[in-house]
């Protein structure tokens, strides 16, 4: 499902039209090794940094430091990375499937059309300078109230009491 292979192969991209991009690539799995390779083949040992795992207050930390989040992917349901990025303020730039267009709305990031390299470069610097001047403060704000326990809450019972027919007022 993830794709770290468009966004390594993108930086190369970025790179090479002169941009300072860099990722910092958290996490582990089946596709480490083969991420290594590609990053030692296109020569981008110097500006990718594999972090492993990462414990809560690391991630934070990682995206409030963050530029953006860039995640591609083939399918996504409800992206969890995607809500904590834009929680903590970071806008996203996503590929455009799945339930990630309900999630990055106007102010908050971009979406790629697919998978291509090409796409991720030409969207990645289009939107360089205007998520540098992302309102981070409002995108978390506007992230938190939708994903706060609260309102979700609220709509998963409004959900279940829809299903099973049953009209309640919620507490407010």
């Amino acid at each position: 499902m993830k794709r770290p292979d468009v966004m390594i192969e993108s930086l190369a991209r970025m790179r090479a039209l002169g941009w300072p991009a860099r990722l910092r690539m958290a996490g582990n799995g089946s596709k480490l090794e083969a991420m290594k390779v590609q990053i030692a083949q296109l020569g981008l040992e110097a500006h990718v940094d594999l972090l492993g795992q990462l414990d809560e207050r690391s991630v934070a930390k990682e995206m409030d430091q963050a530029h953006a989040l860039l995640h591609a992917s083939t399918y996504e349901t409800y992206s969890v990375v995607t809500a904590e990025a834009l929680c903590c303020g970071t806008p996203v730039i996503a590929t455009d499937v799945g339930a990630l267009p309900e999630l990055i709305g106007t102010g908050m990031g971009r979406l790629v059309p697919s998978n291509d390299p090409g796409e991720w470069t030409r969207v990645w610097a289009e939107a360089w300078h205007e998520l540098l001047h992302v309102d981070r403060q409002a995108v978390s704000r506007r992230m938190s109230e939708r994903a706060d326990i609260k309102s979700v809450g609220a709509r998963y019972a409004a959900i279940l009491n829809a299903e099973i027919g049953v009209q309640r007022k919620t507490p407010a």
